[in-house]
């Protein structure tokens, strides 16, 4: 979607997988042709735990961080922001971050922003919820 020039991409995320042992869940990958070149795919991740069997979502209890990741080769430089949740249940968005995907294929918020309570924002009836990225 493009939101007042900003491009906006929505992923809805199968809640259950919080429960699990997953160590990292991914989207489906999609392209932003009107901000920058290749194909990118968003990460969540676990937040490092010392319970047996690491960082999983079930041993961080849903807490995680979310990263952007490019598949391809690409020298584009973006300002990201991200958030989680649809209202009345969504985070204020945070960052902006601005990050050359040429110098690194991953990009995150900073350590001391990055970490999420998913299980805060979701949608009970669908037993999913949303992240939300903004590419401004």
């Amino acid at each position: 979607d493009l939101e007042d020039g900003i491009c906006v991409v929505r992923w809805t995320v199968d809640a259950r997988k919080l429960k699990g042992n997953d160590k990292t869940i991914v989207s489906p990958p999609f392209d932003v042709p009107l901000k920058a070149t290749g194909t990118f795919k968003m990460m969540i991740n676990p937040t490092p735990t010392k319970l047996k069997g690491g960082a999983t979502f079930r041993n961080a209890n849903g807490h995680g961080s979310v990263q952007l990741k490019c598949d391809t080769a690409s020298d584009s430089q973006l300002a990201i922001r991200l958030s989680i949740g649809t209202p009345p249940n969504q985070e204020p968005a945070r960052g902006p971050v601005e990050h050359n995907f040429a110098m690194n294929g991953v990009c995150g918020l900073p350590k001391d922003l990055a970490e999420w309570d998913f299980t805060k924002v979701v949608d009970e009836v669908s037993k999913t919820f949303v992240v939300s990225l903004e590419l401004l």
